[in-house]
């Protein structure tokens, strides 16, 4: 997870939220496949927030800067407690399904422009680490022809000699050796940019990096502009390549010829991504946990035939099942019992 506290005074500039914006869109990229929770105080009383995550329509460059980034990072806002001025300064910015946020009771003084709230959701099932050198076995690229001339020129009578366990403990030891000598390892590969970033999207992105860099440097208005016609159109080529890679991973599974960018997806995801917000198909759009539910139903109803009410007859053998058979502890116990240990039983 990555976990981030902000606190941003009032009378900051551009600048700032700029430079906060650049090191989270950073960060982000850096773990694609993280859990993200941001919580502060990014004091921009012109953002009127409403329950559905949408911000007012009139906003200020500040406030621009960290929409256009929240949508991005494809980020939400999940703080509705307001002050008495009816003002949001403090946001909890997160990527988190289920997360639920509520009015806490102050632990020091209460400041009446940050009402204080608590946020609780459940771990995610697998917990992801920071990238990991380890090696792993490239399957693929095996050299099985020569693997099967070792393992043929191997004296399996002798290797298996043993009781059970002791024959199971060498079976292993050659066949480790075996895979250890005959397939290669790799390192596993790790996304620095989302899945769906071609080169020409990850150009785009280190030229806005580079971009902003150098408007912190110089301050000039020029710079700027620049910067800001690389962002709008790094976030429009990135939701350009989003929409292309999910309609891809649709049509592998509505054609099901190619089912293998499904899975990559998957494992790409780890099980991290929540399910959308919003889901929809030819017989409506639902938002709720309810309404979803029903459009899988009315979907898969299409291919449901209800019981006709005919009787079928089926050809009966003499067969004994054996599920019917009852044998009990003590008929067990007597058939050994009853065994002559004296008379050799071949």
């Amino acid at each position: 997870m990555l976990l981030g506290c902000v606190y941003i005074p009032g009378h900051s500039g551009v600048a700032i939220h700029e430079a906060h914006s650049t090191m989270l869109e950073y960060v982000v990229s850096l773990h694609p496949d993280f859990a993200v929770l941001v919580l502060g105080d990014y004091n921009l009383p012109e953002l009127s927030w409403t329950n559905t995550n949408n911000p007012s329509v009139s906003l200020s460059m500040k406030a621009q800067v960290l929409i256009d980034s929240i949508t991005f990072l494809q980020l939400e806002q999940a703080n509705f407690n307001r002050n008495p001025a009816g003002n949001i300064l403090d946001l909890c910015l997160t990527n988190i399904p289920n997360l639920h946020v509520r009015a806490a009771d102050p632990i020091v003084k209460l400041d009446q422009f940050h009402p204080p709230f608590e946020c609780t959701f459940e771990p995610p099932s697998t917990h992801q680490t920071l990238a990991s050198h380890q090696l792993k076995y490239n399957y693929k690229r095996g050299d099985y022809v020569a693997m099967d001339k070792h393992l043929k020129n191997i004296d399996w009578t002798d290797t298996l000699a043993g009781g059970i366990e002791e024959c199971t403990n060498k079976f292993y030891d050659v066949m480790y050796r075996a895979v250890d000598s005959y397939v290669p390892t790799t390192k596993p590969l790790a996304y620095v940019y989302p899945k769906w970033f071609d080169r020409a999207l990850i150009r785009l992105v280190r030229d806005k990096n580079f971009a902003h860099s150098r408007y912190k440097t110089s301050w000039c208005d020029d710079d700027y502009v620049i910067f800001s016609d690389l962002r709008r159109r790094c976030k429009a080529l990135s939701e350009e390549k989003y929409l292309l890679y999910m309609k891809e991973l649709e049509d592998s599974i509505i054609q099901g010829v190619n089912i293998k960018p499904f899975w990559n997806h998957v494992n790409y995801t780890k099980g991290n991504l929540p399910l959308p917000e919003v889901m929809f198909s030819s017989s409506g759009t639902a938002d709720t946990h309810d309404g979803i539910a029903d459009l899988f139903v009315s979907y898969f109803s299409s291919v449901f035939e209800p019981d006709s009410g005919a009787s079928y007859d089926y050809p009966t053998r003499d067969l004994v099942s054996v599920g019917s058979l009852i044998i009990s502890q003590e008929l067990v116990e007597g058939a050994l019992g009853s065994l002559d240990l004296l008379k050799d039983n071949k």
